[in-house]
C-alpha cells in the first residue's frame, strides 16, 4: 500500500516537472515578444534583489515590501518572476516571498520546484515560508532530493580502511594517507550538516507516511549519505527533546523493512552495518526477512563491498558476533618489482650486487603470486572469523564445504557464505556423504571431497539441476564415475559465476524455467564436458549481459523473465519490455547444440533492443549506455561488435 502511496507522488511530480518545462517555455516567449511585461519583470526583480540584501544593521528584509514591490506589477510580470527569477540568483528570496506573488496553487508549486531545483542547498530552508499545502510541499522535497549529491560510501571506505591498516615507516607517505582520509571525513562531515532530511517542515515530519516516501526516495538516491543523516540526527540535541528529529518514529516494522531492503540492493553491508537505527524487534516472524536482507547486502553489489556487513552482525538477532575483515589488495606493478628486489637482496646475503631490470614476465608472474597470497590471507582470515564468531549457525561440515574451492572468484565465495548461513547443518552432512559415496577412489584426499560438494551446493543454490553430473555411471572409455571429474576448473568456475550473476538479478526463475538435457549435450560434444560447459556457458553469459542492460529500466525483473522465456520459446523476434501474463507457465528446452546457438543469438538481438530502449528512456545514446554498464571489458566489446552489425540499424 505505502509503494503504491509513494508511486502517486514520484508520478505526480513526473507530471509537474513536464508541465513545468512548458511553463518557462511559455514565460520566455512572452518575455521575448511583449517588451513592455520584459521591462515590467525586469524593475521588479532589481527591486527585490535590492529588497532580499541582508543588513545585518536592520535584520531580515521584511515581507511587507516585498508584497509592496509584487502587487504593483502584472500577473503576467509576477508569473514571469516566479518562473524564470530562481534562474537569475533569486531562488531563496522568491521561495522565501512566495504567497507575496498572489499566484494560484499549481503556479506556487511549479515556482517552488524552480527553486528547488535551482539552488536546492540555499532556498531548501524556505521552504515552509512558501506556505505550500502538505501535498505540495512533499513533492518539492522530492524534487530536492533528486538533485542532492551522494556521498560516496566506497571512495570513503577504501580511505578508512587504508588509513587503519596503514604500516609504513615513511613519515611523507603516512602524512598523505592521513590528508587522504581527513579530506573524506571532512566531505562527509559537511554532506550530512547540509542533507535535506535536516530541514524537512514540521508539517511532514509529523505525518510519517509522508516521511516513509522521502525516506525511499533519499535511500534510493543517497544511501550512505541518508544513513548517516539519520544516525546523526538520532544524537542530535533536537532528537533528545522532540521525537520528530526521528525520521523512523512512528513507522511500521515492514515498512522499515522495505527501507532496509532499498539499502541492502546496493550490496554494501550497509543495511547489516546500520540495522540498529530501525529497530526491528528480534521477534521470531521479521527473521526470514531479515536473512533475506542480509543476503542481498553481501551479494547483491558489483564489487566486494558487501563484505562490511560482517562487521554488523550483532545487529541482528541471530546470536552471531561482528568479523572485521580487510578485502584483498589490488597489487601494483610497483609493488611486484620492490618485491622482487628485495628477493634479490636477501638471495646476496648482503653483498653488493648489480642492480638489474626485471622483464615484464618476472614482473607479472609476482604480481599473480602476491594476489593470490593476500587473497588466500583474506579467506583464512575470513574462515577463521566465522567458524569462533558465528557457531550459532556455521558447524565444521557447512564451513569445510563452503570454503572447499579457494581458487572460486572472492564474490562468489561470499555468495556462498552468504546463502549458506541459515541453512540446516543436516543438509551439508548429506552433501558430503554423497559426494563421498559417489567417488570412493577420494577416501584419502577430503580436500577433494570438499571441493565437489562446493560445486553441488552451488549449483544447487542457484536453482541448476546439476546432480546428473555428479552420479555414478559407466563413461564412454568402460570405467565407472562421475561428470564432474572430466570437467575442468576453468570451466565449472566460469559457469557458476555467471550463473551467480544472474541469480543475484532475478533469483533461480531462470534456471528452473530452463532445462537441461545433458545426455544429449554430450552425445552431440562427443563426450567432451569442457566443450559442453564452454556452449552453456556461453548462453548463460547472453541472458547476463541482458539482464545486466535491461535492469535499470525494467521495474520488476524477475516477474519479467517469464515474458522473456515465452518469448524465445516462440522465437519472437523483437524484445518484450513489457510483462505479460502467459495463460501457462513458459518453459524453454536447451536439448542440442542447434538449439543453444538459436537461443544464443535471439538473446544477442534482444541485448541490442534493450541497449537502445534503455538509451531511448535516459535520452542517451547507445554507445553511452555501454560506456556505464560495470560488466568485464570482453562483454562491452561483444556489445560494440553486434551495434556495428546490427541488422535494424536502418529502422532504429
Amino acid at each position: 500500500m505505502m509503494e503504491t502511496f509513494s508511486n502517486q507522488f514520484e508520478q505526480k511530480l513526473d507530471t509537474q516537472l513536464k508541465a513545468l518545462e512548458q511553463r518557462r517555455e511559455s514565460v520566455n516567449t512572452m518575455l521575448a515578444s511583449q517588451s513592455g511585461i520584459a521591462d515590467i519583470y525586469h524593475n521588479v526583480l532589481v527591486k527585490a534583489r535590492e529588497i532580499s540584501i541582508f543588513d545585518p544593521r536592520k535584520g531580515e528584509p521584511s515581507p511587507k515590501e516585498f508584497i509592496r514591490v509584487a502587487s504593483s506589477a502584472p500577473l503576467e510580470a509576477r508569473q514571469a518572476v516566479a518562473f524564470k527569477g530562481p534562474t537569475e540568483g533569486m531562488a531563496k528570496p522568491i521561495l522565501k516571498n512566495l504567497p507575496c506573488l498572489g499566484l494560484g496553487r499549481e503556479e506556487n508549486l511549479a515556482s517552488a520546484l524552480v527553486c528547488v531545483l535551482e539552488d536546492s542547498e540555499r532556498c531548501f530552508t524556505s521552504l515552509s515560508d512558501a506556505k505550500l499545502p502538505v501535498d505540495d510541499q512533499v513533492l518539492v522535497v522530492l524534487a530536492a532530493l533528486k538533485n542532492h549529491p551522494i556521498l560516496n560510501f566506497e571512495e570513503f571506505k577504501t580511505q578508512e580502511v587504508i588509513y587503519q591498516t596503514a604500516n609504513t615507516d615513511d613519515p611523507r607517505e603516512m602524512q598523505e594517507i592521513q590528508r587522504r582520509f581527513e579530506q573524506v571525513r571532512g566531505k562527509k562531515t559537511q554532506h550530512i550538516r547540509k542533507h535535506i532530511l535536516n530541514s524537512i517542515p514540521v508539517e511532514i515530519k509529523q505525518q510519517p507516511d509522508y516521511r516513509m516516501i522521502l525516506l525511499q526516495a533519499s535511500l534510493r538516491r543517497d544511501t550512505f549519505g541518508t544513513l548517516e543523516a539519520i544516525r546523526e540526527s538520532l544524537s542530535s540535541e533536537e532528537a533528545l527533546k522532540s521525537n520528530t528529529a526521528n525520521l523512523l518514529d512512528g513507522i511500521a516494522v515492514e515498512e522499515k523493512l522495505n527501507l532496509l531492503e532499498i539499502v541492502a540492493n546496493l550490496g554494501m553491508g550497509l543495511a547489516t552495518t546500520y540495522l540498529d537505527l530501525f529497530s526491528i524487534p528480534p521477534d521470531p516472524e521479521w527473521h526470514p526477512k531479515l536473512q533475506k536482507i542480509f543476503q542481498r547486502d553481501v551479494t547483491a553489489g558489483h564489487s566486494l563491498f558487501g563484505v562490511y556487513a560482517f562487521e554488523g552482525m550483532q545487529n541482528y538477532p541471530f546470536n552471531l558476533g561482528r568479523i572485521e575483515s580487510t578485502l584483498p589488495r589490488r597489487i601494483t606493478n610497483s609493488e611486484a618489482t620492490e618485491y622482487l628486489k628485495r628477493g634479490e637482496a636477501a638471495a646476496s646475503d648482503g653483498e653488493p650486487t648489480k642492480q638489474r631490470t626485471f622483464t615484464s614476465n618476472e614482473v607479472g608472474e609476482a604480481v599473480t603470486m602476491l594476489q593470490e597470497k593476500d587473497v588466500r590471507r583474506f579467506l583464512e582470515a575470513l574462515k577463521w572469523g566465522i567458524s569462533h564468531n558465528w557457531k550459532a549457525c556455521v558447524q565444521d561440515r557447512k564451513k569445510e564445504i563452503i570454503f572447499g574451492d579457494y581458487d572460486l572468484k572472492v564474490r562468489d565465495i561470499l555468495f556462498l557464505v552468504a546463502h549458506s548461513l541459515f541453512e540446516e547443518e543436516e543438509k551439508f552432512e548429506e552433501i558430503f556423504n554423497m559426494i563421498e559415496k559417489n567417488h570412493p577412489f577420494l577416501a584419502e584426499d577430503t580436500a577433494k571431497i570438499y571441493t565437489f560438494a562446493n560445486r553441488y551446493y552451488f549449483f544447487n543454490v542457484i536453482g541448476l539441476n546439476a546432480s546428473f553430473l555428479f552420479n555414478r555411471s559407466k563413461r564412454l572409455n568402460g570405467s565407472i564415475g562421475t561428470l564432474i571429474e572430466e570437467i575442468s576448473d576453468y570451466q565449472v568456475h566460469n559457469l557458476l559465476h555467471i550463473c551467480m550473476s544472474i541469480y543475484i538479478r532475478v533469483g533461480d526463475i531462470l534456471f528452473r524455467d530452463l532445462s537441461i538435457a545433458w545426455p544429449m549435450l554430450i552425445g552431440q560434444c562427443e563426450g567432451k564436458m569442457d566443450a559442453v560447459f564452454h556452449e552453456i556457458s556461453q548462453l548463460f553469459d547472453s541472458f547476463d549481459t541482458l539482464l545486466t542492460i535491461i535492469e535499470p529500466v525494467m521495474p520488476n525483473l524477475p516477474a519479467w523473465i517469464n515474458t522473456l522465456i515465452d518469448a524465445l520459446a516462440q522465437d519472437v523476434p523483437d524484445l518484450p519490455v513489457t510483462i505479460t501474463e502467459s495463460p501457462k507457465q513458459a518453459h524453454l528446452g536447451v536439448t542440442t547444440n542447434a538449439t543453444i546457438n538459436r537461443v544464443r543469438d535471439l538473446v544477442n538481438r534482444y541485448s541490442l533492443d534493450a541497449l537502445f530502449y534503455r538509451a531511448k528512456m535516459g535520452n542517451a545514446t547507445p554507445i553511452s549506455v555501454i560506456q556505464t554498464l560495470k560488466v568485464p571489458r570482453s562483454k562491452t566489446d561483444k556489445l560494440r561488435t553486434l551495434l556495428s552489425s546490427d541488422p535494424k540499424k536502418e529502422q532504429r
